[in-house]
């Protein structure tokens, strides 16, 4: 059972219900919060986004909203080789960068990820989406910040 006040609850045509399931429904609740984060971070069309945790629900939900909202370039940050791929796979503005654990190491190709084409030397994020969750290991984060641009904006999704 949930509780929420009725002010906060909209009601959904049926036609709009019918050809998907509540499971498929129930995915629109990830994409809400990845659109959040999105807002929260400022996001403007153009910008360079780093996603921290791409490889799951909350990270691969933001890559998509900041295709769809006009980013030039999505750094998908993940630990699963294949699960890379196939974000890697979504479009030709995402780079993706499988962490090795090293901060100096992972700093780099973020950055380097990162780094615009126009301005090889001004590299960095504009945004930076965090949606591993509980983190056992603080060196994703650190390396994904120090991949920020000058005045570039972190949001936490419950780290």
């Amino acid at each position: 059972k949930v509780l929420v006040p009725a002010q906060n609850l909209i009601p959904v045509p049926d036609a709009l219900l019918t050809p998907y399931s509540p499971a498929q429904i129930n995915q629109l609740i990830y994409l809400s919060i990845s659109y959040g984060a999105i807002l929260r971070g400022d996001f403007r069309p153009g910008s360079v986004v780093i996603v921290n945790g791409a490889t799951g629900t909350l990270g691969s939900g933001t890559i998509l909203i900041a295709l769809a909202m006009g980013a030039a370039r999505v750094v998908a940050v993940g630990r699963s080789a294949d699960a890379l791929k196939e974000i890697a796979a979504l479009d030709k503005r995402v780079t993706t960068i499988e962490l090795t654990g090293d901060v100096e190491t992972d700093t780099k190709s973020i950055s380097a990820a990162a780094a615009s084409a126009d301005f090889p030397r001004y590299e960095g994020g504009h945004l930076y989406i965090d949606a591993i969750g509980a983190a056992n290991d603080g060196g994703s984060i650190t390396a994904c910040l120090r991949s920020l641009r000058r005045k570039g904006i972190a949001v936490f999704l419950g780290s």
